[in-house]
C-alpha cells in the first residue's frame, strides 16, 4: 500500500469504508489506521445473510493447544502512513465485520441481511473477576501522548495480557481504544515473551485471521489469553496476535501491518457494540475471507464456532460486562497537545457508571444509527473513537485539502466553520448536535495532537465511504455509552449508543 497522508481517516481504519459490494474482502466491522496524522479505526455492525443465501461449510473442530511457540518479532515499517490508516481502519472494520462471513461473498443487498443474535452468554469456563479494593472498573485514557507523537486525536489505553491461569504477563501501553471495532489485537513484538496457547483443529492446524480494513490489514494467529482491564480479568479470551511473518498468509490478504511504528500503535482494544468480530456469519461459511486454518503447506478458509472468534474482552468479564463508558474532557481552541480521560467498564452496574441524564439511541442490527447532515439522511452512521475526526463528504464551504499534500483527504475550510447534524436512533430518539471543522493543514502544521475541529473527507477514502462518522472530537466534553448487543442495562438492551 502506498503511503497515506499524515492524517488518518479513522483511528482504526476508520469509518470511511467501502460497501461490502465494493470491497468484498474487507471487514465491515473494524477499520484501521491510515497513513498520516488522520486516522480511522472503526468497524461496522455485523449482519447475517439468510440461510438460503449462505453457502454452507462445516465448522472446524477447534481446541486450544498449550504448545504455543511464538513467531519471531515483526520488522518495523514506516510511521508516515500510520495515522491515516488508523482512521480508515476503524470505519472499514465496522462496515466489514458487520457484513462478514457469507455477506462478504454475496451480492445480496445490505437491506436483506438479518440481525445476528449472540445471546446473553458470558463464557462460563475460565472467566474470573479480581475482587477490587474499592471500584477498579476504570482504565485511564490518554490522547496526544501515545508514544507515536505524529498522530492526532489518538486515544490510547494500557492492557495486560497473560498466559491463561498464570502470572506470566506483559503490560502493553499505547493500545488504540476503538469503539468502532471488536476484539483485542496486539503486535507479536509486544507478547514475544509469552507462550500464549494456540487454537488448533484435530489435525493441529492453527487458526489465524486476516482482518482487512479500508487501508491496511491485520494478519496473524488467534491465541487464547487472560486480559486484565483495570482491576478486572477476563480469562481465556480469543485475541489476534498481529504478525506479518506468520506463515501461510493467503494471497487475498494484502497490505498487512508490519510493526507498531508503521501502524502507529501497539495494539487495538475494540470495545464496540458486538461480542465477536464476525459472529454467526463465520460459523457456517468457510469462505468467509477472515478466518483460516494453517498448516506447514499453507492456509485454507475456515468456518468456526463463535467461541474461538476474536472477541471483545469486556464482554468476558463476570460483571461490568454489558457495555463501556468513554469520558474525555472538553477541548477548546486553540487545540492542545495532550488530554486524559477514563474508560469505565459496565453501564449501571456500579456507583461510578450510572446513566442518569443520558439519552439512548438504539442502533440497527449492523450497529448503525442515522445522521441527518446537509439535508440528507446518512443511515450508515456511527460514533467511533477510532476515527480521529468528523468524517463526511465535503460540502460547499468545507472543501477537501489540496491533493498530494500531508493533508490530502482531510477537510480545509478557510477558517473554522460551524456546522450541525441530527443524530437519530432506531428507537425514534433524536438530537441535533453542533460542531465545527477547521483547516486541517493549519492544525497539522501547528503540531497539535488534540483538536476538536479535525475533519476528514469520507469520499477520499476507500472509493467513497457511506455514512457519517462521529469521530473522536465528538467525544470531547461528553460521556459516551456503548451498549453491547444482547446485554441489558439501565439504558436498555444493546446495541445502542447513548450520551
Amino acid at each position: 500500500m502506498g503511503e497515506g497522508p499524515i492524517f488518518a481517516v479513522k483511528a482504526f481504519y476508520d469509518r470511511n469504508i467501502k460497501s461490502v459490494q465494493e470491497a468484498p474482502n474487507e471487514l465491515s466491522r473494524e477499520s484501521k489506521k491510515s497513513g498520516g496524522s488522520g486516522m480511522s479505526r472503526s468497524s461496522v455492525a455485523r449482519s447475517q445473510l439468510p440461510d438460503s443465501s449462505v453457502s454452507r461449510g462445516k465448522s472446524s473442530n477447534l481446541s486450544v493447544s498449550k504448545d504455543a511457540s511464538v513467531s519471531p518479532p515483526i520488522s518495523k515499517g514506516e510511521l508516515a502512513r500510520a495515522l491515516a490508516r488508523i482512521l480508515l481502519l476503524t470505519l472499514t472494520f465496522l462496515l466489514i465485520f458487520q457484513n462478514c462471513g457469507p455477506s462478504i461473498y454475496s451480492t445480496v443487498p445490505v437491506s436483506s441481511f438479518q440481525p445476528v443474535v449472540i445471546g446473553n452468554a458470558v463464557p462460563t469456563t475460565g472467566t474470573t473477576f479480581i475482587a477490587p479494593t474499592g471500584l477498579q472498573n476504570t482504565l485511564p485514557i490518554v490522547v496526544g501522548n501515545c508514544g507515536f507523537p505524529t498522530q492526532i486525536n489518538i486515544p490510547c489505553v494500557t492492557v495486560t495480557i497473560c498466559v491463561p491461569g498464570s502470572s506470566q504477563c506483559a503490560t502493553i501501553p499505547n493500545v488504540l481504544l476503538d469503539t468502532g471495532s471488536f476484539g483485542l489485537r496486539v503486535f507479536q513484538s509486544q507478547v514475544a515473551a509469552l507462550t500464549l496457547p494456540k487454537v488448533v483443529d484435530n489435525s493441529g492446524n492453527q487458526l489465524a485471521e486476516c482482518a482487512p480494513f479500508v487501508v491496511g490489514t491485520d494478519w496473524g494467529p488467534v491465541r487464547m489469553a487472560d486480559v486484565q482491564l483495570g482491576g478486572s480479568t477476563a480469562s481465556n479470551v480469543p485475541i489476534q496476535v498481529i504478525d506479518s511473518t506468520f506463515p501461510g498468509i493467503p494471497s487475498t490478504c494484502t497490505d498487512v501491518d508490519t510493526s507498531p511504528a508503521q501502524a502507529g500503535f501497539n495494539g487495538i482494544l475494540g470495545v464496540g457494540q458486538f461480542i465477536q468480530d464476525c459472529g454467526s456469519g463465520c460459523t457456517t461459511d468457510s469462505s468467509n475471507g477472515l478466518y483460516f486454518l494453517c498448516s506447514s503447506t499453507g492456509c485454507t478458509g475456515a468456518a468456526l464456532d463463535s467461541t474461538y472468534q476474536v472477541s471483545n474482552p469486556v464482554s468476558y468479564l463476570s460483571s461490568n460486562n454489558n457495555g463501556v463508558i468513554v469520558q474525555l474532557p472538553a477541548v477548546g481552541l486553540p487545540q492542545q497537545t495532550s488530554i486524559q480521560g477514563t474508560l469505565i467498564l459496565g453501564i449501571g452496574t456500579n456507583s461510578n457508571n450510572g446513566s442518569s441524564g443520558a439519552n439512548m439511541y438504539q442502533a440497527d442490527a449492523s450497529g448503525n444509527i442515522t445522521t441527518n447532515f446537509n439535508g440528507q439522511n446518512q443511515t450508515q452512521s456511527t460514533i467511533d473513537s477510532g476515527t480521529n475526526g468528523y468524517s463526511f463528504g465535503a460540502i460547499a464551504n468545507v472543501p477537501v485539502c489540496p491533493a498530494n499534500t500531508s493533508a490530502s483527504g482531510l477537510l480545509c475550510p478557510a477558517s473554522d466553520v460551524a456546522l450541525s447534524a441530527t443524530i437519530m436512533g432506531a428507537n425514534g430518539k433524536s438530537q441535533t448536535v453542533s460542531f465545527q471543522v477547521g483547516n486541517a493543514t493549519t492544525i497539522l502544521s501547528n503540531g497539535y495532537l488534540v483538536a476538536n475541529d479535525f475533519g476528514l473527507d469520507s469520499t477520499s477514502f476507500a472509493g467513497g465511504a457511506p455514512g457519517f462518522t462521529w469521530g473522536l472530537p465528538f467525544f470531547f466534553g461528553r460521556t459516551i455509552y456503548v451498549g453491547f448487543e444482547g446485554r441489558s442495562s439501565t439504558l436498555g438492551t444493546g446495541p445502542y449508543w447513548a450520551f
